[in-house]
């Protein structure tokens, strides 16, 4: 009876100690303003405030126009999620030891935010409806309007690549791009104009041709 009872009470153990570290958050909340809450796969949410912490999957929501909250993530990636704005970490892996396996993808539903890369993970990726980004060494700004079907990337140090049509492009700072439409082209621009059309939420302003194709620091 009593070996029974040592079994079950390490077999409890295990489980307990699976979802404690299922369940390990992947950044925390640093600045807060306005209504922002996390959604998880279930529905169920919750308010976030100062030093909340938030878990991989968990939709981050800033609702209205004076919403907006600042994240830090475990290798001291900075996010800065604007109004109106749903993103969510679906992959995040931060292992010293084992450097190589070290990786994170955010997800920009719709919305703008400001990213900061920390240290120690260099597979970076933030995907959006239109388009996935690979990301090295970098800030920029990223912003999908439209209910999620155009994308535009304003890259302020750094290096994004994306790779779309069978071809790589290379987004280096001081530049942007954006795509109009989920299977538009990707135009290669200026980052101060493209921050000048964005600003009156008009991308067919900075006008300009697909282009920036080759070879990828990424792809090759």
């Amino acid at each position: 009876m009593f070996k029974r009872n040592i079994l079950f009470f390490i077999v409890i153990l295990l489980v307990v100690s699976s979802k404690v570290m299922a369940a390990e958050a992947v950044g925390i909340v640093i600045a807060v303003q306005g209504k922002v809450y996390a959604k998880n796969k279930a529905g169920a949410e919750r308010a976030l405030k100062r030093r909340s912490e938030f878990y991989l999957n968990e939709h981050i929501i800033t609702e209205g126009t004076e919403s907006k909250v600042q994240l830090r993530l475990r290798d001291n990636t900075i996010i800065s999620i604007k109004p109106n704005t749903k993103y969510f970490v679906s992959e995040f892996n931060l292992n010293a030891k084992n450097p190589k396996n070290n990786k994170y993808v955010g997800n920009l539903l719709e919305g703008t935010l400001m990213s900061l890369s920390g240290q120690g993970v260099s597979d970076r990726q933030l995907k959006t409806p239109v388009v996935t980004m690979a990301v090295r060494g970098t800030a920029f700004t990223a912003g999908v309007p439209d209910g999620g079907k155009k994308v535009w990337v304003i890259v302020h140090s750094g290096l994004v690549s994306i790779f779309r049509a069978d071809r790589w492009y290379d987004i280096n700072a001081g530049q942007g791009f954006y795509i109009a439409g989920l299977r538009g082209d990707v135009h290669v621009v200026n980052a101060q104009q493209l921050a000048a059309a964005v600003a009156i939420g008009n991308l067919g302003v900075v006008g300009g041709v697909a282009s920036g194709g080759g070879n990828s620091k990424f792809g090759s």
